[in-house]
């Protein structure tokens, strides 16, 4: 899914290429939209993995919940690193790139290579441990050509991220208070995450929801004129 996104969204940036105000603005629009969608689905299926697991897979399966949980970390990252692969794309050149996937799988390596001798979940862990520095390596190469600072990306997103983990807090909260799994307790538990998620990004105006409100109301009137 996100690298449907990716596919679509490197042709909108490319022609927003020659404006620098115009490409800063969509690429931020880009990731916040992404944000908003990607953290509440993997902060919300770490929560309710255990009982997702029970139900689904049975017992036997119990014990990979925490790797799953830990997959669903890494979730948060990739997405990100991804959009800001596009403006690499889009604004360096060719070398840059080269310099920085070198570097990114050298590091890749190396995480394994110490990882492995230990345990899955030191491998699992290792992965998280690779998104995120992906995730970092894009952004700090990438902000300066989309002359964007990591303090104007970072009020975007922080908001995005406290209603993702009041979300998960939530979620959590019933998991704990219903014990047993159950499939109507799993409703539950995801009706919760969904109504607190958006109570709170209402509470809170957050600006992507707005965004998407926008969004739409626009696909609505496109489909009434056709």
């Amino acid at each position: 899914t996100v690298q449907a996104v990716q596919g679509v969204t490197y042709p909108a940036l490319a022609k927003l290429a020659t404006d620098d105000q115009q490409f800063a603005d969509g690429y931020l629009r880009i990731v916040q939209l992404l944000s908003f969608v990607i953290f509440p689905v993997m902060l919300g299926m770490a929560a309710v993995a255990n009982d997702l697991f029970a139900l689904l897979l049975g017992e036997q399966w119990m014990p990979t919940v925490p790797l799953f949980e830990v997959v669903c970390l890494a979730g948060l990252f990739t997405p990100l690193a991804m959009m800001a692969y596009n403006v690499l794309k889009v604004k360096a050149q060719g070398g840059l790139i080269v310099r920085l996937e070198v570097m990114k799988k050298v590091a890749m390596t190396v995480l394994l290579v110490l990882s492995i001798p230990h345990s899955v979940e030191a491998v699992v862990w290792a992965l998280v441990v690779s998104a995120a520095f992906d995730m970092v390596v894009n952004f700090a190469a990438a902000l300066p050509l989309a002359r964007l600072s990591v303090g104007r990306v970072v009020r975007t997103l922080l908001p995005i991220a406290a209603v993702s983990g009041v979300m998960w807090l939530a979620v959590q909260m019933v998991s704990r208070w219903l014990g047993t799994p159950s499939w109507w307790g799993l409703l539950l538990e995801i009706g919760t995450g969904a109504a607190v998620y958006l109570l709170l990004s209402l509470a809170c105006r957050l600006e992507a929801w707005q965004e998407l409100r926008s969004l739409a109301r626009q696909q609505l009137k496109k489909g009434a004129s056709n």
